[in-house]
């Protein structure tokens, strides 16, 4: 089998990384719908983790289309992998919540950012 080139070796890579990515914001937005006291906000998270989930099979067919493969350790990564991912997103998240003037609460098994 030849060795892939440079480019789509990073392809690969990126893609791979986003995959990642994905699997982790949907499981984060969905743990912040169902833990969220704002049913306004939570229906707003359920519809971001409906989007994203929708954007990583996309993401699956563009990889199946151009043959790269999945990295089931980068898809499924454990917790500890995901974990600085995650704390930012929901960072982010809750600054975002908070600047449009919605209460926040932590999210249930979820530790502060940094930790």
């Amino acid at each position: 089998m030849a060795r892939p080139r440079t480019g789509s070796r990073a392809l690969a890579i990126y893609l791979n990384d986003h995959l990642g990515g994905a699997t982790g914001g949907v499981e984060l937005t969905r743990r912040l719908a169902g833990s969220h006291r704002d049913p306004g906000a939570a229906t707003q998270l359920r519809r971001l983790a409906d989007d994203i989930a929708a954007d990583r099979q996309a993401l699956l067919e563009i990889m199946a289309e151009f043959g790269v493969p999945v990295r089931r350790y980068k898809a499924g990564q454990g917790l500890d992998a995901v974990r600085p991912i995650r704390d930012e997103i929901e960072r982010r998240v809750l600054a975002l919540l908070s600047s449009l003037g919605v209460a926040t609460r932590p999210i249930a098994g979820s530790e502060p950012p940094g930790n």
